[in-house]
């Protein structure tokens, strides 16, 4: 059974959108004024979204099979139902929440034995869903996510270059002043560890368990100034060694 089976058998039914509403509020809405009927009313927004996107001819360019399966978050330690798309070649798993409605239609479902049909449905459309219930939205968020890794890449590659470059200067050149001014720019090779904790709220006073977790998380970053300070300096010899490696 693909999902678009699934979308006119089971989104069509009344009994079963109610029961996902509710599923919805019970998990992600227990704290807000949502109700259970603009829930529903949202649901079935999202399934005259997804039948809008269907295409009878349409082929994904990789073939995925959807399902879920029980595990223990290693934040809350709470057990969690993880939904993810398994891929048909090399059977890895693949988060769902970047997939196109389009292509996601055509994938097919595999209901796990362990979790209710229910519970499956309802955090398989939470996962799908969860950036942005229309297909405009999700290709925005898809493009935003590309572009982030595609920065995070050249950022990393960056670092690498010049780390190889502080290194190949420190051995190739004399030692003169010049050999001591280039240690200024080791910063611009390594990751800096931010304190994240302050993005959560503190529960009375006290440190959570999720502050605890962010508290130290490497990040990549290069401080612009010192970047374009150090290309000033070293500019020329730099790209003359970058020009060198990538002829090699």
């Amino acid at each position: 059974m693909n999902f678009n089976e699934i979308v006119k058998k089971d989104l069509s039914n009344s009994e079963i959108m109610q029961k996902i509403a509710e599923y919805w509020k019970k998990q992600y809405y227990q704290d807000s004024d949502v109700t259970i009927l603009s829930i529903e009313e949202k649901l079935i927004e999202l399934r005259e979204e997804l039948e809008k996107n269907y295409v009878a001819d349409h082929i994904p360019d990789d073939l995925y099979t959807i399902t879920a399966a029980n595990r223990i978050d290693t934040v809350t330690g709470e057990e969690i139902i993880d939904v993810y798309r398994i891929f048909a070649e090399d059977r890895k798993r693949y988060s769902a929440s970047y997939a196109s409605f389009k292509d996601i239609l055509h994938y097919e479902v595999l209901f796990p034995s362990d979790i209710t049909k229910i519970d499956f449905l309802s955090e398989t459309l939470w996962e799908i869903t969860f950036d942005g219930f229309t297909e405009e939205e999700k290709y925005k968020s898809r493009t935003e996510l590309e572009n982030t890794i595609k920065e995070t890449e050249d950022l990393q590659q960056s670092m690498d270059n010049i780390k190889a470059f502080i290194e190949y200067f420190k051995e190739k050149k004399t030692s003169d002043e010049r050999l001591l001014l280039i240690n200024n720019y080791q910063p611009l090779t390594n990751s800096v560890i931010e304190d994240w904790s302050d993005n959560f709220d503190d529960v009375e006073g006290d440190t959570t368990e999720i502050d605890s977790w962010w508290s130290n998380v490497n990040v990549l970053k290069q401080d612009k100034e010192l970047l374009e300070e150090f290309l000033l300096i070293f500019g020329m010899e730099y790209e003359i060694f970058l020009n060198q490696n990538s002829n090699h």
